[in-house]
């Protein structure tokens, strides 16, 4: 999950001003434009998994994010700034969708006594995700601008490329179990 969120959102600012010729003071604008959508619908996904189980949040997320790469390798360069505010307005509702289910999952899953180690543990392999991500978003790109791809077909296949890490983790969701205490 973090990895996809930390390439797109690294990727997304880049694209905006490259592509859109957005000012730094646009490109802020836009990039509230996630966390809005995130904040709009986390705790209906929180509430989700308290009622049914994290796995359906968690996924139904992934598969948000998955759209929402696939989207932008898609959209032409002349698009609409609205179409894109639309997919990031998207991405941030996907991530809302499965991050309280994600973390009710791996912390209901880890004794008392333990879970001080688990959290820290769980909230650095989130941030490893996003510098990972982050990084890796950065050398396609450049590797795809190196090889004289124009430019938005530099964007689109790194965005592309970028939509198999939420599209596996739906995969993986299906394997996704919850303890008894994290179903209570």
């Amino acid at each position: 999950r973090m990895v996809s969120q930390g390439g797109v959102g690294f990727l997304i600012t880049l694209y905006l001003v490259d592509i859109h010729d957005l000012s730094p003071a646009e490109l802020g604008g836009f990039m509230m434009i996630s966390s809005a959508g995130m904040t709009l619908v986390v705790r209906f996904g929180g509430r989700m998994a308290d009622r049914w189980s994290s796995r359906w949040p968690v996924m139904i997320g992934l598969l948000m994010q998955t759209l929402v790469s696939l989207t932008l390798a898609r959209l032409p360069e002349h698009v609409s700034i609205w179409s894109v505010a639309l997919a990031i307005g998207f991405s941030g509702m996907g991530a809302g969708f499965m991050q309280a289910a994600s973390h009710r999952a791996v912390m209901g899953s880890v004794s008392q006594s333990k879970i001080g180690a688990a959290s820290g543990l769980y909230h650095m392999l989130r941030f490893v995700g996003s510098v990972v991500g982050t990084a890796l978003s950065g050398v396609a790109l450049q590797h795809y601008l190196d090889a004289a791809l124009p430019t938005i077909e530099a964007y689109q296949t790194v965005f592309f490329m970028f939509a198999g890490f939420p599209a596996l983790g739906v995969l993986v969701g299906f394997g996704l179990r919850e303890s008894e205490a994290a179903s209570r």
